[in-house]
């Protein structure tokens, strides 16, 4: 059975592109490299690739950017917050209720380590 490959398009990488642009910006608040590497939540290995736009970053990775940078997730991807809430609710999500998921999910994984069980 062939395997087909998807053809590139020009867009492909844009986030990578993105991401690495933004963390430029975000960098050049600190005073040093290494006070942003201890401050950004990813190992210096990770944000090096991501600095230099050479690998996609996973959902995970993105919430750890941001938590850690205590920046809206938004804001690591270029996108302005306000804007953002308003195309969630143009598809009949609210933000409250995403974030209440996310806390309820976040309670449950806590629960789950500190019993060192593992819902299935």
């Amino acid at each position: 059975m062939p395997i087909f490959k998807r053809k590139s398009t020009e867009s492909e990488g844009w986030l990578r592109v993105i991401l690495a642009l933004r963390l430029r910006q975000i960098e050049k608040r600190y005073a040093s490299y290494e006070e942003f590497v201890a401050k950004a939540g990813v190992s210096k290995s990770t944000l090096y690739l991501l600095l230099n736009a050479k690998t996609n970053p996973t959902f995970q990775t993105l919430e750890n950017l941001a938590a850690s940078l205590e920046i809206p997730i938004w804001s690591l991807l270029g996108v302005d917050e306000q804007m953002a809430e308003r195309n969630l609710l143009s598809h009949g999500l609210r933000v409250q209720e995403i974030r209440d998921f996310v806390a309820e999910g976040h309670k449950s994984r806590l629960a789950e380590l500190l019993n060192g069980t593992k819902d299935t």
